[in-house]
């Protein structure tokens, strides 16, 4: 049953900026990128700054030919926040412009502030969308579902520019309208118009996302691709990996452990949890809370509430913070593999 991914040791070995290696050269620009395309998942190593520009370039590419591209740096645990203050599927950081070079500058500030980026590109308005965000945005056990009246909005001002036209969406009472969000897209320009009629009156499920508009305005936006994204099901621990932070945020050691006989997991949709580790199953409970953490009783490493920095259909990328007795910062961090349909 057991099914492991391929991956590097070397480009686990995390946190590295500000590392040494033991001749005492610094290591300053190495990478583990995990990516997915629309949803083929991938990952690779980079050694240099030249290596992750040129990643960046096929990413534009490959959202210019149609296609939703997400990647997060494995080295970025906890990201900018990692000293406690958490981030939420709330802080979801979106960003459009029409230039490839802002948008590629955009990949890159997001990247070293530890957030999982997706981007594409809008063919018909030429305008590049970006999404970053601290913890992935994670269905919650029951599908979000939402009646109401398909209508067309203005499409809300972002980073500063005003567009013209209007974007699909569901509006459910007088107070209330849901901006729809598919394929990572804004329904504009006569998009999924055949799909979503103006007019009719729909039930519509999907994740729930607020976010803000350039005058700090909140609006509501209805992921309808989220659902397909669930933590139910059974996974499989790849490996954990434990990292010792010193004062200054100094990288003191990481151990990375493979589990010697399968850890499976099993999140059922009720919020129940198990752990089968040789023969013995642990129960217990599974929830997500309202800032988007995974908290279950039976993870390893016993009850704990972790940052989902990566979840798609095959792979979830789980990290904490910790202290010690001695009141050292440990910094862990666990990848699982989805085996349900195995």
């Amino acid at each position: 049953m057991k099914t492991r991914h391929i991956i590097t040791i070397l480009g686990i070995v995390l946190l590295a900026i500000g590392c040494e290696t033991p001749n005492n050269d610094p290591i300053a620009n190495e990478r583990t990128i995990l990516y997915a395309i629309d949803r083929d998942e991938g990952r690779e190593m980079l050694k240099t700054d030249a290596e992750w520009d040129q990643m960046l370039d096929r990413f534009c590419d490959l959202a210019q030919e149609g296609h939703s591209v997400t990647f997060y740096n494995m080295g970025h645990m906890v990201g900018e926040s990692k000293l406690g203050a958490k981030g939420t599927v709330k802080e979801a950081t979106s960003f459009t412009t029409a230039s490839r070079s802002e948008m590629k500058a955009w990949m890159k500030e997001m990247e070293a502030k530890g957030k999982t980026v997706n981007v594409t590109y809008n063919n018909e308005t030429g305008m590049w969308n970006g999404t970053a965000y601290a913890n992935a945005p994670v269905q919650p056990v029951q599908d979000n579902c939402f009646t109401g009246v398909i209508v067309r909005v203005p499409i809300p001002p972002i980073s500063g520019l005003v567009f013209e036209g209007t974007t699909l969406a569901l509006q459910i009472n007088d107070d209330t309208t849901l901006i729809l969000l598919q394929d990572n897209h804004l329904l504009t320009n006569g998009y999924g118009d055949d799909m979503f009629p103006v007019g009719d009156t729909m039930t519509l499920c999907g994740m729930l996302m607020t976010m803000t508009d350039s005058d700090d305005n909140d609006f509501l936006i209805l992921n309808l691709d989220a659902s397909m994204e669930s933590l139910a099901g059974q996974w499989l621990l790849d490996w954990v990996a434990t990292t010792t932070m010193g004062d200054g945020d100094e990288l003191l050691s990481t151990m990375i452990v493979f589990p010697p006989i399968d850890e499976l997991y099993t999140f059922t949709a009720d919020g129940t949890a198990s752990c089968t580790i040789g023969g013995t199953t642990t129960s217990g409970t599974w929830n997500l809370q309202e800032d988007g953490e995974l908290c279950c009783d039976v993870l390893h490493g016993g009850n704990a509430c972790w940052s989902i920095n990566w979840l798609t259909g095959s792979t979830m990328v789980l990290s904490r913070i910790d202290y010690d007795s001695n009141g050292e910062m440990m910094v862990y961090q666990m990848q699982l593999s989805n085996v349900s349909a195995q």
